[in-house]
């Protein structure tokens, strides 16, 4: 997947799906895991997505919607809601269904 590509997919996720509060997305080396998706509560309240640089294609694809699945998923009425849990396979259906099925 090219940056191009990359940007294509998270304005269709940003205009289709969007968590309650903004999403930064970024490449940079992680241990141990492709991605990452996490809350801040600084200033301006965000939601920020790690992609690890060496994911390309599909793998990136996948990647960036599991980890906007979380982001979405912790944006409901209760934000413990569990990592993996019923809450997270709704919002992966959601964002499944806005960026893959026509």
């Amino acid at each position: 997947m090219k940056r191009a590509a990359l940007r294509r997919d998270l304005a269709v996720l940003r205009k289709r799906v969007p968590p309650m509060w903004p999403v930064v997305v970024r490449r940079r080396a992680l241990k141990k895991r492709w991605g990452s998706c996490s809350f801040h509560r600084e200033s301006t309240p965000h939601f920020a997505i790690s992609l690890d640089p060496t994911l390309e294609g599909d793998f990136l694809r996948w990647t960036l919607l599991h980890e906007w699945s979380h982001a979405l998923s912790w944006t409901s009425e209760h934000p413990s809601v569990a990592d993996h849990g019923p809450e997270f396979g709704l919002a992966y259906a959601r964002v499944y269904s806005a960026l893959i099925e026509p």
